[in-house]
Protein backbone atom coordinates (compact mmCIF):
# COMPACT_ATOMS: atom_id res chain seq x y z
CA UNK A 1 0.00 0.00 0.00
CA UNK A 2 1.26 3.72 -0.59
CA UNK A 3 0.95 6.07 1.03
CA UNK A 4 0.57 10.37 -0.26
CA UNK A 5 3.01 13.52 0.83
CA UNK A 6 3.80 16.74 -0.31
CA UNK A 7 6.35 17.05 -3.00
CA UNK A 8 9.55 18.16 -1.55
CA UNK A 9 9.10 21.77 -3.38
CA UNK A 10 5.74 22.39 -1.98
CA UNK A 11 6.99 21.59 1.60
CA UNK A 12 9.86 23.89 0.54
CA UNK A 13 7.48 26.45 -0.55
CA UNK A 14 5.64 26.51 2.66
CA UNK A 15 9.19 27.24 4.63
CA UNK A 16 10.15 29.87 1.88
CA UNK A 17 6.82 32.26 2.59
CA UNK A 18 5.69 32.99 6.00
CA UNK A 19 2.06 33.99 4.96
CA UNK A 20 1.61 30.39 3.36
CA UNK A 21 3.38 29.04 6.87
CA UNK A 22 1.03 30.61 9.26
CA UNK A 23 -2.07 29.53 7.11
CA UNK A 24 -1.14 26.20 7.17
CA UNK A 25 -0.13 26.47 10.92
CA UNK A 26 -4.10 27.71 10.82
CA UNK A 27 -5.04 25.27 9.12
CA UNK A 28 -3.57 22.04 11.39
CA UNK A 29 -4.56 24.57 14.36
CA UNK A 30 -1.11 23.99 15.69
CA UNK A 31 1.95 27.01 16.44
CA UNK A 32 4.35 27.44 13.73
CA UNK A 33 7.22 25.83 16.09
CA UNK A 34 5.03 22.45 15.96
CA UNK A 35 4.50 22.86 11.98
CA UNK A 36 8.29 22.79 11.64
CA UNK A 37 8.13 19.26 13.04
CA UNK A 38 5.44 18.25 11.02
CA UNK A 39 7.43 19.74 7.81
CA UNK A 40 10.59 18.05 8.74
CA UNK A 41 8.40 14.41 8.66
CA UNK A 42 6.38 15.31 5.86
CA UNK A 43 3.73 14.28 8.12
CA UNK A 44 0.31 13.05 6.53
CA UNK A 45 -1.29 15.69 8.38
CA UNK A 46 -0.62 18.16 4.94
CA UNK A 47 -2.38 15.96 3.42
CA UNK A 48 -6.08 17.22 4.47
CA UNK A 49 -8.17 19.07 2.37
CA UNK A 50 -8.07 22.12 4.28
CA UNK A 51 -4.58 22.28 4.01
CA UNK A 52 -4.59 21.22 0.34
CA UNK A 53 -7.16 23.81 -0.74
CA UNK A 54 -5.11 26.24 0.94
CA UNK A 55 -1.66 25.25 -1.19
CA UNK A 56 -3.75 25.19 -4.65
CA UNK A 57 -5.09 28.71 -4.10
CA UNK A 58 -2.12 30.55 -2.61
CA UNK A 59 0.06 28.48 -5.24
CA UNK A 60 -2.08 28.71 -8.54
CA UNK A 61 -2.28 24.66 -8.57
CA UNK A 62 -5.57 23.38 -10.16
CA UNK A 63 -5.23 19.71 -8.65
CA UNK A 64 -4.13 18.16 -6.05
CA UNK A 65 -1.87 15.76 -8.09
CA UNK A 66 0.09 18.82 -8.73
CA UNK A 67 0.88 18.97 -4.74
CA UNK A 68 0.76 15.36 -3.80
CA UNK A 69 4.19 12.21 -4.62
CA UNK A 70 2.87 8.77 -3.58
CA UNK A 71 5.53 6.95 -1.23
CA UNK A 72 5.17 3.24 -0.33
CA UNK A 73 4.43 2.27 3.04
CA UNK A 74 7.40 1.24 5.35
CA UNK A 75 7.50 -2.34 6.22
CA UNK A 76 6.49 -3.42 9.75
CA UNK A 77 5.08 -0.08 10.71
Amino acid sequence: MERLILKKEVVDAIKKDGLLYGSVAAALDRTPSSLRKILADNDEKLTQASVLRILRNHLGIESDSELLTEIPESVGV
